[in-house]
C-alpha cells in the first residue's frame, strides 16, 4: 500500500541451491525487492509480524543512536536499556555477513523482521539503526582518532580503516526522519484501531510495514557498503523510502472514502478545495490556518481486476491530492465500516494530527458551502446557516414562495429598468439549458420579485431596512449589519439588483449590468464551471471581472461645499445611483469613489460576494 507509484527497477531474482546432510539438493528462489511491488511486500512482511510486546526503550536508544551518527558531544546518562547488546550484535552481524545482491539484502531484511518479530514497527526499525550504528560508530571513532595509543592502532588495522571509506551519513539521517514519521504517524492512526481486526498499526491511513521493510533494507545495503564487501547506490533504497507521510505530519486531514463509481462530482468539488487551500495558504480562519489542511482520497474496491486498475489511474491522474494506492483487499476496511461509518456512499471525515474526528463526514457541507465551510466542522456549517437564517426569514415571511433546495442555485432579482429584468431573465433562462449546466448537473432557478404583486417589492426592503436598526449584539450580528448594508446598496442601482443563492447559501449580491453581462457571455467562461467548486464560483469570478472593469470607466465623484463654518459636517449619500455609500469627506470636499474605504486599486468591488 502507498500514496504514490513506484517505479522498480533492479536485477533478476537469485537461484540459491542449499544442501543438507539429510535432504537431497533443492533450490530457492530468493526476488529482488526492486521488482516487488508493495502489496507483495506487504504480504511477506506481515508474515513475520507476531505481536508488539516485546520491550524496546525507544527513547533511549533514540538518543543513543542520533548522538553516534550526529557525533553530538552531548553527554547521555548512562542506563541500562531493552533491547540489551547480544540482540543488537547478531542484528548486527547478519548485515555484515550479508553477501553482495540486492536479492541477498532481501533475505536478511526478512530474517531480521522474524527475529524481531515481538517489536512494534518503529522499534523494529530503530534497532536495526541501533545495530547499524555499531559498526557505523566504531569506524567513525577509529577514522577520526589520532593517537600513538598501540591498542587503538592495533584496533585500526584489525579493522582495516586505512582500506575503507569515510561512511556518509545522508542515507543514516534519511532513515532517522523516517522513524520520526514513523511514530508521529503510528500515534495519529492507532487512535480506535484493533489489534484483531488490524494486525499492529496497518490500517487503511498507513503503509508503515511497507516503509519499515525499506527502512531496515536500506539500513542492510548501508552496511554492506560500510563494510566494503558492496557499493551499492544507496538512493535507490531511500527512493523507496516513502516520505509522504510527511505531507500529514501536523495535518488536518479530510479523508475522501469512496468506490470508483460516479464521483467525479467529488472528486472536481475537492480538487477545487484544494485549490482553495493553497490560496493565501497561511490565512487564519477561526484559529485555523489553511495550508495545515490536506486531502487523502482512500478508495474501497472489492476485487481490484484489470478493469478497477484501470479506473482507479485515470481517476488518480485528475485529482490534485494524495491517493491511497492498494491494489489488495484493503487492511481495516473493518475500522472503515465500523469507526467511519462508511458504507459505499462517498463520505469526507475531517481528522485532527491527533486522530480525533473532527467532523464525521463533511461531504454535504462541502457541497452547500464550498469553501466557507472551513476548517469544515458541523459547527461551521451551523454558523453560515444562522449568517443567512434572518434573510430566508424576511421571505418565508412575506409568502414569496421560494423553495431552497441544498444543491440548486436560484437567482433572486428585480429592479425599475424593465428591459433590464427582460433581458436578465431570458439570459437565465439561457444559460440554465445550455450544455455545460447539463453536463454539470447544475440546476438553476429564478425567482423575480414583484412580478406577480408589485405591491411586495417595497415591504421586502421595507423588512431589509429594518435589520439595520437592530442593536449589535455579537459578531454575527455585525456581519448581518455588513449584509444588509450591501443589499441597501444594491437597492439603489437604476437597471436592477441580484442575489445568488446556493440552497441557503447566499453566494453574491450583485449589481444589475455586471450581472446581466456574466450570463450574457457565458461561453467565454463556461468550463470554468466544470473546473472550479461549483457553477457560483466561477460566476462570481467572472462577475468580479465584469464589475472592475464597469467601476474603472466611472470617475470619483465629487461635491465641494464653500464656506462651510459648521462644527459637523453632514454626511451626504454619492450621487451614482449604481453605489449609494456614504461619501467621504475630505476637508469641505466630499468623494466617493464607488468602492469601500478599505479597498486597495486591485479590488474595487463593493461588497458583493459572500463566498
Amino acid at each position: 500500500m502507498s500514496l504514490t507509484s513506484n517505479a522498480a527497477s533492479g536485477g533478476n531474482a537469485s537461484l540459491i541451491q542449499q544442501t543438507s546432510a539429510t535432504s537431497p539438493q533443492h533450490k530457492v528462489y530468493l526476488p529482488n525487492p526492486f521488482e516487488l511491488d508493495d502489496p507483495k511486500i506487504l504480504d511477506r512482511v506481515y508474515l513475520t509480524h507476531l505481536n508488539d510486546d516485546e520491550t524496546c526503550d525507544i527513547k533511549t536508544l533514540f538518543d543513543l543512536v542520533s548522538s553516534v551518527v550526529l557525533q553530538s558531544l552531548s553527554q547521555i546518562p548512562t542506563t541500562s536499556f531493552k533491547p540489551e547488546f547480544p540482540t543488537l550484535k547478531l542484528i548486527s552481524c547478519q548485515m555484515i555477513t550479508t553477501p553482495r545482491g540486492e536479492h541477498y539484502v532481501h533475505q536478511t531484511t526478512m530474517c531480521i523482521l522474524q527475529h524481531l518479530k515481538t517489536y512494534s514497527w518503529e522499534a523494529k526499525a530503530l534497532v536495526t539503526l541501533a545495530a547499524f550504528a555499531l559498526e557505523y560508530g566504531n569506524l567513525l571513532y577509529l577514522t577520526d582518532t589520532t593517537t600513538s595509543d598501540p591498542l587503538v592502532n592495533s584496533l585500526k588495522q584489525l579493522n582495516q580503516i586505512q582500506n575503507r571509506k569515510a561512511p556518509a551519513t545522508n542515507l543514516v539521517l534519511l532513515v532517522m526522519e523516517v522513524l520520526q514519521h514513523i511514530q508521529e504517524w503510528a500515534t495519529w492512526s492507532s487512535v480506535g484501531y484493533d489489534t484483531v481486526e488490524v494486525p499492529s498499526l496497518s490500517d487503511a491511513l498507513q503503509e508503515i510495514p511497507v516503509v519499515v521493510y525499506w527502512t531496515i533494507a536500506s539500513i542492510v545495503a548501508a552496511t554492506g557498503n560500510l563494510v566494503g564487501v558492496s557499493d551499492y547506490n544507496l538512493s535507490a533504497y531511500t527512493d523507496r523510502l516513502s516520505l509522504d507521510i510527511e505531507v500529514f505530519k501536523e495535518k488536518h486531514v479530510l479523508l475522501f472514502i469512496s468506490s470508483l463509481n460516479r464521483v467525479q462530482d467529488e472528486i472536481r468539488l475537492l480538487n477545487s478545495i484544494h485549490d482553495r487551500l493553497k490560496e493565501n495558504p497561511k490565512e487564519v480562519i477561526k484559529g485555523y490556518k489553511k495550508e495545515d489542511f490536506t486531502i487523502l482520497w482512500i478508495p474501497v474496491v472489492v476485487l481490484w481486476d484489470d478493469e478497477q486498475k484501470n479506473k482507479f489511474n485515470t481517476l488518480k491522474n485528475i485529482i490534485k491530492w494524495y491517493a491511497v494506492e492498494c491494489f489488495s483487499e484493503l487492511p481495516g476496511i473493518g475500522l472503515i465500516r465500523e469507526k467511519l461509518n462508511y458504507w459505499g456512499k462517498p463520505i469526507v471525515p475531517v481528522l485532527n494530527p491527533l486522530g480525533d474526528i473532527m467532523n464525521e463526514d463533511a461531504m454535504d457541507l462541502i457541497f452547500q458551502w464550498g469553501i466557507d465551510a472551513f476548517p469544515f466542522r458541523k459547527s461551521d456549517g451551523d454558523d453560515l446557516t444562522l449568517k443567512w437564517k434572518w434573510f430566508w426569514d424576511v421571505t418565508k415571511k412575506l409568502n414569496l414562495g421560494i423553495q431552497v433546495k441544498g444543491d440548486r442555485y436560484i437567482f433572486i432579482y428585480g429592479g425599475a429598468d424593465k428591459k433590464w429584468v427582460q433581458d436578465f431573465t431570458l439570459a437565465v433562462e439561457r444559460t440554465k439549458r445550455h450544455e455545460t449546466i447539463l453536463r454539470a448537473d447544475a440546476i438553476i432557478e429564478h425567482y423575480h420579485l414583484g412580478k406577480d404583486d408589485p405591491k411586495i417589492v417595497p415591504r421586502f426592503w421595507i423588512e431589509i431596512e429594518s435589520k439595520r436598526l437592530k442593536k449589535h449584539k455579537d459578531g454575527l450580528d455585525c456581519e448581518i449589519q455588513d449584509i444588509v448594508k450591501s443589499l441597501l446598496c444594491l437597492k439603489q442601482d437604476p437597471q436592477g439588483w441580484v442575489i445568488l443563492a446556493k440552497g441557503c447559501n447566499i453566494k453574491l449580491l450583485g449589481h444589475g449590468e455586471p450581472m446581466y453581462q456574466t450570463l450574457a457571455e457565458f461561453e467565454i467562461w463556461k468550463d470554468r464551471v466544470l473546473q472550479k467548486e461549483g457553477f457560483d464560483i466561477a460566476f462570481k469570478e467572472y462577475y468580479e471581472t465584469k464589475l472592475k472593469e464597469m467601476y474603472a470607466r466611472q470617475p470619483c465623484a465629487y461635491v465641494n461645499v464653500d464656506n462651510n463654518n459648521a462644527n459637523v459636517l453632514a454626511t451626504i449619500t454619492c450621487p451614482n445611483a449604481t453605489c449609494g455609500r456614504m461619501m467621504e469627506v475630505t476637508s469641505v470636499n466630499y468623494k466617493c469613489c464607488h468602492r469601500d474605504a478599505a479597498d486597495t486599486t486591485e479590488n474595487v468591488m463593493p461588497p458583493s460576494g459572500y463566498n
